[in-house]
């Protein structure tokens, strides 16, 4: 669903600031950000279920609900499998597989690397598949948590549509920073989507409800290309801790 302007997106962060505020502990593998990913995996053997809304490879796409089932395999390799609906109808579209592997330990290079690969299968709607590549870079300055991701897309041939290279999509840049340590974090991710010519800001506020749940919620604002702004949302359920 895509809000206008005239939603009040103070009143829902407030709500999810009051939530938090009956948290006793923080969340394991805690994440930040809607959109723009952190160098983090999940710790070896755990697992997790998480929901997103408004959710979106492109601005371009319609927003879309994403469920997600996550599996820390190593120590450095993650890997998850998505189920995708539209937002509006609730019908399904696609399945993603998405892999995510740690090139270094925390903190031993200058910036922490990580490396991304997803593959989509549109079988919901017989639009081509797509592949999906993102390097990642994290760092800390003390308490504040920096990242970037360059992204990369190939759609393959089908439905009449022809095949494209693995061509650069989109950057995202974020920062977030504590603003109830450990349990609440506030942070800012900016966007230039290139194929679509939109760039937008999305502030957010993420919060540990308990020891292994996590709610997301920011406001994606436009800058350029872009009619409206919306609300995104994440939930973030862990499992085996």
């Amino acid at each position: 669903m895509i809000f206008n302007f005239n939603v009040r997106p103070a009143l829902i962060l407030g709500i999810l600031l009051f939530l938090c505020s009956w948290s006793t502990s923080a969340f394991a593998d805690k994440r930040n950000w809607l959109e723009t990913y952190p160098y983090w995996t999940q710790a070896q053997g755990e697992l997790e279920l998480e929901q997103w809304h408004n959710a979106s490879d492109s601005i371009a796409d319609k927003p879309e609900e994403w469920l997600e089932l996550e599996y820390g395999v190593t120590s450095r390799y993650m890997t998850s499998l998505y189920m995708v609906r539209d937002s509006g109808t609730l019908n399904y579209k696609a399945w993603k597989s998405e892999n995510i592997y740690r090139l270094a330990n925390p903190g031993e290079l200058f910036l922490d690397p990580a490396v991304y690969v997803e593959y989509r299968n549109n079988s919901g709607t017989g639009d081509p598949d797509e592949l999906e590549a993102k390097i990642i870079l994290q760092k800390y300055v003390g308490d504040l948590q920096l990242a970037t991701n360059f992204v990369w897309e190939k759609h393959f041939a089908g439905n009449g549509i022809p095949a494209t290279g693995l061509d650069f999509n989109r950057i995202h840049v974020a920062a977030a920073y504590p603003l109830s340590y450990p349990n609440v974090d506030g942070g800012v991710e900016f966007a230039r989507y290139v194929a679509d010519n939109v760039t937008s800001v999305t502030p957010g506020v993420y919060a540990s409800l308990s020891h292994n749940l996590r709610a997301l919620v920011g406001w994606e604002i436009p800058i350029q290309g872009m009619a409206a702004g919306r609300i995104r949302t994440g939930v973030e359920w862990e499992f085996n801790q």
